[in-house]
């Protein structure tokens, strides 16, 4: 059932959610800072560029010097400021923030934005990272990189067409996982970039918010109407739902796996064991996909969070006929 509406601009916003926090960011760099609780504003700062939210942090992005803030997610005070350009692409690799595009892939202390490392490797299509690895990719090549130095550890000539970013993009349970834009995806070793598997044809494997993993499960939108769950490890199907025309963004949240469709205005609350549909809930969903992984739709502490077309953000949880 709805839990609580906030507006909190005039059209969709970019959402994302650490620690309590949900982040809504509208297309004007106003940021808002959301308990997730209650829908309370706790603050709200400005993004010239963009904003992007990872581990209980919130990264500031502007064209004029410093270029880059990070702040606290919970309290909205700045932790340090930063001479970084090129702040495109962005991943936390345990106690350090990488980033980059064209240029090398650069480390940062996250507690304190002083500079670690900085390697010759250009995340063009995007980076994603655990404690263990930090996966720079590029047209031509992935290039995985140790965290704590940046020492190039392996690389893998996955060849990848078009432009960035590259949306399906994430790294856990030992795989980095990388939805090509023909459809394929493709899941390679964390360790050594060696493949394991790959599967396809499907639309949307692509789609940045069409991926999500948990517990050894890889969920992914196949943009024909279908939600799959496959085992990480694998690849191996362990069921499909039908969800409806076109495709849909997801969402993981407390055994819960959201699909949002924007074409039907409605988002289906799944079981993450079978698929079943538990609930549905009506609303002008909006997505603004972004290159780490962000857009209208999110999940935290079991609900699902909305961006609609209104500019409110909407928080909804479980229970019987939840707003059917």
């Amino acid at each position: 059932m709805p839990r609580w509406k906030t507006k909190v601009g005039d059209y969709y916003q970019k959402l994302s959610a650490t620690g309590g926090v949900v982040v809504a960011e509208g297309r004007t760099g106003e940021v808002h800072a959301l308990d997730a609780r209650t829908g309370d504003v706790l603050w709200k700062r400005k993004a010239e560029n963009e904003s992007h939210t990872l581990d209980g942090a919130v990264y500031l992005s502007n064209p004029i010097r410093p270029w880059l803030t990070a702040v606290d997610a919970s309290s909205g005070e700045t932790r340090w400021r930063g001479d970084f350009s090129a702040v495109v692409n962005m991943a936390v690799a345990g106690s350090v923030v990488c980033f980059g595009y064209e240029g090398p892939t650069t480390a940062v202390g996250v507690r304190d934005g002083r500079t670690r490392w900085s390697a010759d490797v250009p995340p063009e299509l995007g980076l994603a990272a655990d404690s263990r690895v930090v996966v720079a990719a590029g047209p031509r090549s992935l290039v995985g990189l140790d965290p704590r130095g940046g020492r190039e550890r392996w690389t893998s000539a996955l060849r990848l067409r078009h432009a960035p970013p590259l949306a399906a993009f994430l790294v856990g349970a030992g795989l980095v996982f990388i939805g090509a834009d023909d459809g394929v995806l493709h899941a390679v070793r964390a360790d050594d970039g060696s493949p394991v598997w790959r599967k396809g044809h499907a639309q949307r494997w692509f789609n940045g918010s069409s991926l999500k993993l948990s517990g050894g499960v890889l969920y992914a939108d196949s943009g024909y109407g279908t939600v799959v769950a496959m085992d990480a490890a694998t690849g191996a199907e362990r069921w499909s739902r039908p969800v409806g025309e076109g495709g849909h963004d997801l969402a993981l949240s407390g055994g819960t796996l959201f699909a949002a469709s924007t074409r039907t205005r409605t988002v289906l609350a799944l079981d993450t064991a079978d698929g079943r549909v538990r609930w549905s809930h009506r609303a002008r969903v909006g997505t603004w996909s972004g290159p780490d992984g962000t857009d209208g739709v999110v999940g935290a502490g079991g609900l699902v969070f909305l961006s609609t077309r209104e500019g409110d953000v909407e928080a909804v949880g479980g229970g019987a006929g939840a707003g059917s």
